[in-house]
């Protein structure tokens, strides 16, 4: 889910994601190497300082994609209707420069969230027998799907232009869906009350969990 969101088609291509946008000349590179970059660091400092202990795993997850999903959409269109690709360098028009915007927005609230929250979630979701090993499993998925977009995500965009926005955008809208139905949110949750967790459904299992442990641990106090 993290790479559908489109986050290493953008890293990987983003002088010609931005070329795509109206952008011409060496103005790309400096807009999608140097501004693209800095805005991605700020948004996993604030993410890391105020967000994912503060707000939780599933919220930062669950309402963040939204706005990055709008911002796709709005990019998509704008390629679909104004094809800013063959302006023939007559530059960026008031629609060009705010989907050039909405490249930043979207670079900020996924910074704020599926950037790093994936790898919290998977480092605290597993029992600590089986940790080790689906930590390895995690990190192959991820390089695989890194892989899978860096190689085709250059001729997508030369293939099918606006439709890739369009496919993370009804991607970003169902990834949220699947994490408030099957993620158990782990903010707070004592590694050993892990497995309770998996006790009730996803979106009240953690209030179960913790009050489980803490039962637990009275009883054991007391003997």
């Amino acid at each position: 889910m993290q790479n559908s969101f489109g986050i290493n088609a953008i890293t990987y291509y983003s002088p010609v994601i931005f070329k795509s946008l109206g952008v011409k000349g060496s103005q790309a590179g400096l807009l999608s190497t140097g501004v693209f970059g800095i805005i991605k660091a700020v948004a996993s400092l604030l993410w890391m300082f105020f967000i994912v202990d503060r707000l939780g795993r599933k919220t930062a997850l669950i309402y963040f994609s939204f706005p990055c999903s709008v911002c796709m959409w709005y990019i998509g269109a704008y390629i679909k209707l104004a094809k800013p690709s063959e302006t023939n360098g007559e530059g960026q028009d008031a629609a060009g420069k705010a989907a050039l915007a909405m490249l930043y927005i979207w670079t900020f609230f996924y910074g704020c969230s599926w950037n790093g929250t994936p790898w919290v979630i998977n480092s605290e979701i597993f029992t600590q027998e089986v940790r080790t090993f689906t930590q390895a499993v995690n990190s192959m998925s991820n390089w695989f799907w890194a892989f899978i977009m860096g190689k085709f995500s250059g001729e997508a965009v030369e293939a099918i232009g606006y439709k890739l926005y369009f496919i993370f955008a009804t991607c970003i809208l169902v990834s949220p869906m699947i994490v408030f139905l099957f993620y158990p949110e782990t903010k707070g949750v004592p590694l050993e009350a892990i497995d309770y967790l998996f006790e009730r459904p996803a979106w009240k299992s953690r209030s179960y969990a913790i009050a489980k442990y803490h039962d637990e641990y009275e009883i054991e106090q007391k003997q």
